[in-house]
Parts: structure tokens; C-alpha cells; sequence
């Protein structure tokens, strides 16, 4: 290849986003495998959580000027949100007028910038791609109010309609939206969460020590954390010793309904919920801990993904604890490689935590088993259908 071919990457967020530490994390990745693969990257960044510093930089990509309209005007109030999305369009509008880019890629959760990027995009005739690692609908979009949800919906219907690539994390979910918005499954390519192996190389399994449950990220809907916590009140009757721990809480009604539900149940002791950790900062919590716990509520659309935090609990070789839709993709994973244990109910949840904390070698063995899954799962191999797909639509095989 005799030059560097340009590429504008719109991210909502980016790591070490500490509130939205998963999607800053594949974002980050996405940058830095692109641009190792001899992509020219520019990354526009959108938004940041309270209180983050700046994202992380590396050589592999170039950041453009962080837009004022992120910090100034992020989740104040409705107006304040309509004008940043009005002023997002100039911010993404000027930084494509500025380097006419062959290909433009956008990851976000709100799917107006999914859509403001698409309209870019048409106008200067680029190609386009969005990473959907979550569609409204794996967002709990259906709890949405009904207005507000087709909105959403629709919004991101139009946007994938126009995109000249949809990135997903599983077959499972292209199907989905491939139903779901009547969008051709020829348009969709299978980019799995993959992980930074090396972040957790030194990572040792716990098999002496205090029992404690990780739960990477606060109580969410999504999540059904109420289910977690009722479970976990039956665990400590059989393992009076054992802590279970929320890293990256939030401020938000569900969490406190939660913190209300451990103190009704008389658990709120055992149970600490820590604010966001840096990203290197994550393994240190995971050498403290017996089991890594990853849970979905148990919606249909849930059963489409994986989350990013499951390869990342099997590159720790951390035993995964996970309670979801049975035969989901998550629930399929973990079986398939032997990483942890599977449950829906509350009763199985427990059984489960209560056999993994009380045998130690089943731990290491479950531990290593994950280990070795994630070695196939680093970004390095995930991120190779993105780059061939990017240099597919800049025609430069």
C-alpha cells in the first residue's frame, strides 16, 4: 500500500471513559487496530463522563479537538441535550470537511449521532459504517416510554439503512435487527468484543482469602440487579464470609432502589458498591476476587450478545458466575469452553456461587479453562474482519 488511507472515527465515548467503561474500551480498540493496520485515524470524540480525564492517546490514531458542546452540555436537560445533538452535526460536518476522509465510522448509543454521521456521509458520497455493539434494542429501548421508544427505533432503523457496513458482536444479534428493521443480512459483519490480554496476564486466580463476588459495573435494569442481590442473600447463609462487590456504580434510581433492597433484606453489610475505577486500576479488583459475575435480565434481546466483560473475567481467569436467558450467546460461550457456571433463577444463581466458592481447585480449573478461551478472543484477531472490511469499502484490498 503506497499511502495511508484516511479514516474519521466518530466515538461517543472513548476509554478510559470510567462510566461507560466497556463501549470506551471497544472503541479504543477499534482505533488502534485500524490504525496499526496502516489506517490514517482521526478520532472525534463526543462526549466524556463527569470528572474523566482525557482519553487515552497512542500512536496508532490522532485525536481531533475534543467539542466543547460534550462537557458543556451533557445530560443537563432536555433542551440543552437537543442543542448538543444540533451542534454535534457541525462538529462531526466540519472535521469531514477538513479531511475528506474515504471512510467514516461511527460507535454511539444514541442513535442521533448514528444518524447526523449517516447524513454526513451521504452528502460527500463516503462510505459508512456503524458499530452497533448495542442497538436500542439490546439498550432496553423496550422499557422506554412507547413514543419514545419507536423514536428511537426509528432513528436507528434509517441510520443502518443507510450504513454501508454494520458491525455486531454476534450472529445472533444481525439476525435480530436484520428482522427487526427489515435490513439485509449481507450488510452485517460479526465483530466479537474481544479483550486487552496483556492488561490481565498477571492476574491471579484467588483460591485462599476472602469469598468475594466481582460485579464489573453498577446495578443496571439490564442487568436485573435485584435478582443478583436475592441471590446472593442465600449465598451468605451457606458462606457467611462472602462480599460481593459493584464496581462503577452510578447515581441513578435504580441503584438506589437496589442499596433499599440490601438493607430490606438485611445483606447491605456484605455488599459494597465502589464508584468507576480507571482501567488499569480493574485488575487489582480482580486478583481480590473468587468469581466474576455477569447477569442479564431475562429478555429475549438479551440472549443476542456478549458483553465485554465476560472476556475480560475469562483473560483474568476469573471464574464467570452468569444468570441470563438460557442458550443466549453468553449462556452458550461460558458453557461452550467450560468458563463458569450458567443459571436463570434466583435458587440456580445461588447453587452455583455457593459450589464455586466452596472448592477452590474447581475455581483454578474453571479459571484456566477461561484463560485459554481468551487468547482467541484478544482484539488483535476479533478487530481482523473490521480492518478487512474497512479496506474493502475504501477498495484498497
Amino acid at each position: 500500500m503506497n499511502r495511508r488511507l484516511l479514516l474519521v472515527f466518530v466515538a461517543e465515548f472513548f476509554s478510559p471513559d470510567t462510566e461507560y467503561a466497556a463501549f470506551g474500551e471497544r472503541t479504543r480498540a477499534t482505533a488502534e487496530g485500524l490504525g496499526m493496520a496502516g489506517f490514517d485515524i482521526r478520532v472525534l470524540v463526543l462526549r466524556r463522563s463527569p470528572n474523566d480525564g482525557p482519553p487515552f492517546s497512542s500512536s496508532s490514531y490522532v485525536f481531533e479537538p475534543m467539542p466543547k458542546t460534550a462537557s458543556f452540555f451533557l445530560r443537563r436537560n432536555l433542551a440543552a441535550n437537543a442543542i448538543q445533538r444540533v451542534l454535534i452535526f457541525f462538529e462531526v460536518l466540519i472535521t469531514v470537511l477538513k479531511h475528506r476522509p474515504e471512510l467514516l465510522v461511527v460507535s454511539a448509543h444514541d442513535p442521533i449521532f448514528c444518524m447526523e454521521t449517516s447524513i454526513i456521509a451521504t452528502i460527500f458520497a463516503t462510505p459508512f459504517v456503524i458499530d452497533a455493539h448495542d442497538s436500542r434494542l439490546v439498550l432496553a429501548a423496550e422499557q422506554s416510554k412507547e413514543m419514545g421508544k419507536g423514536f428511537k427505533r426509528a432513528l436507528e432503523s434509517s441510520a443502518m439503512q443507510r450504513a454501508s457496513r454494520i458491525w455486531v458482536p454476534t450472529q445472533r444479534m444481525a439476525l435480530m435487527l436484520t428482522e427487526e428493521y427489515d435490513i439485509p443480512n449481507r450488510k452485517f459483519t460479526v465483530v466479537a468484543n474481544g479483550v486487552d490480554s496483556s492488561r490481565f496476564a498477571r492476574v491471579q486466580n484467588q483460591t485462599r482469602g476472602p469469598h468475594t463476588i466481582l460485579h464489573l459495573g453498577g446495578p443496571r435494569a439490564y442487568y436485573d440487579s435485584a435478582t443478583l442481590v436475592k441471590a446472593f442473600r442465600i449465598v451468605l447463609a451457606q458462606v457467611p464470609d462472602a462480599t460481593l462487590v459493584f464496581l462503577g456504580i452510578r447515581d441513578d434510581s435504580y441503584t438506589r432502589n437496589v442499596m433499599r433492597l440490601c438493607e430490606e433484606l438485611k445483606v447491605q453489610e456484605a455488599i459494597q458498591f465502589l464508584p468507576p475505577a480507571p482501567p488499569d486500576l480493574v485488575p487489582v479488583f480482580m486478583s481480590r476476587a473468587a468469581l466474576g459475575v455477569h447477569t442479564y435480565a431475562l429478555n429475549p434481546v438479551y440472549a443476542t450478545t456478549v458483553g465485554l466483560k465476560v472476556a475480560e473475567y475469562m483473560a483474568a481467569g476469573l471464574p464467570i458466575l452468569h444468570r441470563g436467558p438460557s442458550g443466549g450467546e453468553t449462556w452458550k460461550l461460558i458453557e461452550r469452553c467450560g468458563a463458569g457456571r450458567c443459571a436463570e433463577s434466583v435458587e440456580g444463581l445461588a447453587h452455583h456461587a455457593i459450589e464455586l466458592l466452596s472448592d477452590p481447585g474447581l475455581r483454578q480449573s474453571i479459571g484456566d479453562q477461561g484463560r485459554r478461551m481468551a487468547s482467541t478472543l484478544d482484539w488483535k484477531t476479533t478487530l481482523e474482519v473490521a480492518i478487512q472490511d474497512a479496506y474493502f469499502l475504501t477498495r484498497h484490498e
